[in-house]
């Protein structure tokens, strides 16, 4: 086991922001094991776990939600206004929709799905991307993504998160289509049994728990990461300074 509070105890560097670099990465370290655990896969905490659900029951992922394929063709006047999504604009795992991307962009005479904010997107196209999306707006999509949309007394968050389990992924994959770009088989993935709490309220406050760790992950991640290119920076930093002089090896 990793220890991490020698990390955080160990301060070699005195001088300007490298300083922070042993602090803040072992803080980093830490959060993040705190967070993730010792094992993780695919970037999904499994945090469905008994204490989670309790009063659920096991259902059909198909008996929460229904395939909402409404066609719309790019040069129809409807969809002259519509934002376009694509599978780059969605973040893997997070779902997070890159809005800064979108336009209201034609992509020939392609067709394309109608969302709307009741609808969970699901991308069937390199399914281990996971890439699973919950807009706040209207738009079309390309016909990678699949509308899905929530039956009555189904949270739309809840949703999504079960689509992200890596056990979906798993199931995606076992029965694509295509190697080079695999394509999931929607009837199979809609026919995987998970857990679901009976009342909505209890969905909401599941999925609300999941939300809260995934972006404790994400800020925990972004700390990793900026500490990554101080450490980058001593690096360079040092082995300029290389051979050192008698006072350059009593500063560091």
């Amino acid at each position: 086991m990793i220890d991490f509070s020698a990390l955080m105890r160990c301060n070699p560097w005195k001088t300007g922001r490298v300083s922070s670099i042993p602090v803040l990465l072992g803080v980093a370290a830490s959060a993040s094991y705190a967070i993730i655990g010792p094992s993780y896969k695919l970037g999904i905490i499994d945090c469905w776990s008994v204490s989670m659900v309790q009063g659920s029951r096991w259902q059909r992922i198909g008996d929460l939600c229904v395939q909402d394929r409404r066609i719309v063709t790019a040069d129809s006047p409807f969809a002259s206004g519509l934002p376009f999504l694509g599978l780059e604009d969605i973040e893997s795992v997070t779902g997070r929709i890159q809005r800064e991307c979108l336009s209201s962009r034609n992509y020939g005479n392609g067709n394309a799905f109608l969302f709307d904010l009741r609808h969970v997107l699901y991308s069937k196209l390199r399914p281990y991307l996971n890439k699973v999306a919950v807009p706040d707006f209207v738009g079309r999509c390309t016909t990678e993504l699949i509308p899905l949309l929530p039956k009555a007394g189904v949270s739309r968050d809840f949703l999504a998160w079960l689509l992200r389990r890596p056990q979906t992924v798993q199931a995606a994959m076992e029965e694509r289509t295509g190697a080079r770009m695999p394509r999931a088989n929607m009837d199979h993935v809609l026919a995987q049994m998970v857990p679901v709490p009976e009342s909505v309220e209890e969905q909401e406050r599941v999925a609300g728990e999941m939300t809260r760790r995934m972006n404790l992950v994400i800020s925990t991640r972004s700390v990793c990461r900026e500490q990554l290119g101080l450490l980058d920076a001593y690096e360079e930093k040092a082995l300029s300074e290389f051979p050192f002089t008698s006072e350059q090896s009593a500063s560091t």
